[in-house]
């Protein structure tokens, strides 16, 4: 009885919903954005509770650097008060919603128009925290191919054609039998 029941079901339900290698394209053609990855910067982000803590940090990284001394560098940042937005402001996409701030307009703009290994000015934040910080890197906005996402589309594509034609078949089933 299972034996037959499994094969009924692979004959009725999952061979008839894997999809096309055209539908899988169709798919990505109509999601495109979902396979995006949005431009974004990587930063070094210095936060403080007091303009005197941020300006005595802001010298201290300034001298490591100087001395390319980047374990002091990396001791500092674990030192630091307020890990978590160190941690969220790690990788900032272009957006002024910014993570653990939200919206600021102001901390978007010197994120986006401070160069690339620069140290920016010390600044405050909406909700009082002082910062400095250097944009590390530069994500540029791309388009990932479809190669690389073929095998997540066809399995949410076969996951959503199985629950539609496992609904159909039960529907039919009881229509006939009751």
């Amino acid at each position: 009885r299972h034996i037959i029941l499994s094969n009924f079901f692979r004959q009725q339900v999952i061979d008839i919903a894997d999809p096309t290698p055209e539908e899988i394209v169709e798919y990505y053609q109509e999601n495109i954005d979902q396979f995006k990855q949005h431009e974004s910067r990587r930063l070094q982000f210095f936060p403080y509770r007091t303009e005197t803590e941020a300006i005595e940090g802001r010298e201290f990284i300034q001298r490591a650097i100087r001395e390319d001394n980047e374990l002091r560098i990396i001791d500092h940042v674990r030192n630091l008060e307020f890990q978590d937005v160190v941690s969220a402001m790690r990788l900032v996409y272009n957006n002024p919603n910014l993570p653990r701030f939200g919206e600021e307009r102001e901390m978007y703009d010197v994120i986006w128009n401070t160069p690339e290994g620069t140290m920016s000015e010390i600044h405050r934040s909406e909700s009082g925290i002082y910062y400095f910080l250097v944009p590390i890197e530069h994500i540029p906005e791309f388009q990932h191919p479809i190669e690389n996402h073929q095998w997540y589309i066809r399995e949410k594509l076969s996951h959503h054609g199985r629950v539609d034609r496992w609904q159909e078949v039960v529907a039919d089933l009881v229509d006939k039998y009751d």
